[in-house]
């Protein structure tokens, strides 16, 4: 922030300070740096003191039925959606934000359920998702059934359904492509057609970006995708840039980020995702894991299976559709436009 261009939003990034000084001065100045930022640990001076706040039960709760009777998807949705707490008694509700959208009458409810039963807390997941913490079990039911009321009680968060992706051209100017678009994509064609509940798949991740930014956070995706253009005919026609085994974990050595493996057009991605997820099912050995099994199997071998993918041919069959990213509903064909974007700061 000190050192950083200032003048040119664009190059305000750490990546271009680096390049600027090299990575020996970077180095040097970072931990000097840090030395001076010690300084405002908690306990070294009063003024920095950080007090524990322990969590604690909500005092009350609004009235609640203790029943689930009758309430359709109640069983599969407190599968996949609660989590119990370390507390007797207390349970982590998942909110699904599908597309990682909620509308305003949609966050008043949420807010109101919170304040109802969980003491007004609330909190987010880095998978854009909201958590409600401290809900009482025999009130599962009745906050399933206002969720249900609002449209914002979608099961299967934080599985490979559960997509990650940025807001894309629909709001960035920085995107290159309708990310959430793509997400809307997989989620008819693949999730909703076998691979909803398939329990070999859920621990899956799959996260989307509209551009190279990794907003979508891609990189660390077992499955990632970032939207590109390649041309066909003289005209231009949305890509995504398929990359996997991306993950994160609690050491350095857990960490990797996805390798590239293939440019596909848009509208063969999910063909593509459901290729990948049987070969993976068929191929595992025992209980591994995809990750395990697509470090085992390689790059190699996946960019051969991922390659015939990104043939534009079979596309031809969809006439002029070809040319329109998914999700923009403009009918005018895909062109690549970057202006001033939300994510350049």
């Amino acid at each position: 922030d000190r050192y950083g261009n200032r003048r040119d939003r664009n190059r305000a990034r750490l990546k271009f300070l680096i390049n600027e000084w090299g990575i020996e001065e970077f180095t040097k100045r970072y931990f000097e740096e840090k030395s001076l930022a010690k300084s405002t640990r908690s306990g070294v001076y009063e003024t920095f003191k950080i007090e524990w706040q322990e969590e604690v039960a909500p005092e009350s709760v609004a009235a609640f039925s203790t029943t689930d009777t009758g309430l359709a998807g109640f069983d599969k949705w407190k599968k996949t959606n609660v989590i119990e707490q370390k507390q007797n008694g207390y349970n982590c509700v998942y909110i699904r934000c599908l597309y990682g959208d909620l509308t305003p009458d949609q966050a008043r409810a949420v807010a109101q359920i919170a304040r109802d039963f969980g003491g007004g807390r609330l909190r987010s997941s880095i998978t854009q998702n909201m958590i409600l913490r401290w809900i009482p079990t025999a009130a599962l039911p009745s906050v399933f059934e206002r969720l249900s009321k609002a449209g914002i009680a979608e099961r299967n968060a934080e599985t490979i359904a559960d997509i990650t992706r940025c807001p894309g051209a629909d709001t960035c100017n920085l995107a290159i492509t309708h990310s959430k678009g793509l997400a809307r994509d997989l989620t008819e064609k693949v999730f909703s057609n076998g691979f909803l509940d398939d329990a070999e798949v859920q621990n899956i991740s799959i996260k989307i970006s509209g551009c190279t930014n990794s907003c979508g956070q891609h990189h660390i995706a077992n499955i990632g995708f970032y939207g590109g253009s390649r041309s066909l005919d003289g005209k231009q026609l949305p890509h995504y840039q398929m990359l996997i085994g991306g993950r994160t974990g609690l050491t350095r050595e857990d960490v990797k980020f996805g390798d590239r493996i293939a440019m596909i057009p848009a509208r063969r991605i999910s063909e593509a995702v459901r290729h990948l997820l049987n070969l993976y099912k068929k191929n595992k050995q025992g209980d591994e894991s995809f990750i395990q099994w697509s470090d085992r199997e390689g790059k190699a071998y996946l960019v051969s299976e991922m390659k015939p993918f990104s043939d534009m041919e079979p596309l031809k069959s969809h006439g002029d559709a070809m040319f329109e990213d998914l999700g923009d509903d403009s009918g005018e064909a895909f062109k690549v436009a970057v202006g001033k974007g939300e994510c350049a700061a």
